[in-house]
């Protein structure tokens, strides 16, 4: 029996599914369907959980002269007499709390708290739902990817709900009067600047290799994000201000009433500002990831 044939009979011997089998692995699923098909071959690493997994020798993996005996008898894994119930009802916990991870179960719990939000508050029940698909959709660095469209589920709500606004930390008007409020917008850009932080130090170990269109392509990168997208900002701002102060009469005094008269006009000015703002914080950390990546690349070129 060949090493793919055996990955085949172990998983179903266990009423594994592909997919449990590698949230246990921490692989993809088409990774598990091509070892199953002898399309390609486990590294060492995984065959070693497998070999712990399925209570088999890494002898009985790989040597393919080895034919198949009964799962139960084919367990070279020696244990003391009297401790047999012990391992299976050990292996057993192990394999239940692989195949209900953790992301799987706080998503479930997301869905039901979904129907529950629905008839007090819809919006954090649309908020539970995409947090839930969240947790079933991305395998890794689940918390990670849970934890950015918080923020930006938060950003949402304070920009449109309380005025809060990380910005405002930029601005000299801000400091004419110390209090909470200002330390509130500094903890939410200390947040961000943690998460992104958090985020370039996940993917640290990523390499990219240094190549003439990458190296234009992260340029392009730079100049769009951080060089038009707020000069497109700034124009789009000067131009609603300018239209508001020629509305006003001269001076630029926004009235409850030239508000609501002309409000689309900074509806718009504070979308694509908001927008545009958004694009600079996404793409941020893949440029600081890149840029970790090329460094690391080049030190390692330079120490051989």
């Amino acid at each position: 029996m060949k090493l793919h044939e055996k990955i085949y009979h172990l998983r179903t011997e266990k009423k594994l599914s592909q997919g449990d089998l590698a949230e246990i692995l921490d692989v993809s699923r088409q990774s598990v369907s091509k070892w199953e098909t002898g399309a390609s071959v486990p590294d060492l690493d995984k065959l070693v959980k497998m070999s712990d997994l399925f209570g088999v020798t890494m002898d009985f993996l790989v040597r393919e002269e080895m034919e198949q005996n009964d799962v139960g008898e084919q367990n070279p894994i020696e244990k003391p007499h009297g401790d047999d119930e012990k391992g299976d009802v050990l292996t057993n916990t192990v394999i239940v709390k692989e195949t209900l991870p953790v992301r799987k179960l706080f998503g479930a719990l997301l869905f039901v708290s979904a129907f529950i939000f629905l008839f007090l508050a819809w919006p954090l029940s649309v908020f539970a739902v995409l947090l839930g698909v969240i947790c079933f959709v991305f395998q890794k660095h689940t918390l990670l990817w849970c934890t950015w469209f918080t923020y930006f589920s938060l950003d949402i709500f304070l920009i449109t709900g309380t005025g809060i606004n990380r910005r405002v930390v930029f601005s000299p008007h801000a400091y004419s009067e110390w209090g909470v409020r200002i330390l509130v917008h500094w903890t939410y850009l200390l947040l961000l600047v943690a998460l992104i932080v958090w985020t370039v130090y996940t993917f640290r170990h990523v390499r990219y290799a240094v190549t003439p269109r990458r190296k234009i392509a992260f340029s392009f990168g730079w100049i769009m994000a951080f060089g038009v997208l707020p000069v497109v900002d700034l124009i789009l701002s000067w131009l609603v201000s300018k239209k508001l102060t020629e509305f006003s009469g001269g001076a630029f005094v926004v009235t409850s009433e030239l508000y609501e008269q002309y409000s689309s006009y900074v509806k718009l000015m504070s979308a694509v500002s908001f927008v545009t703002e958004w694009i600079q914080i996404v793409v941020l950390p893949i440029l600081l990831v890149i840029t970790v990546s090329w460094i690391r690349v080049r030190r390692e070129k330079a120490s051989l």
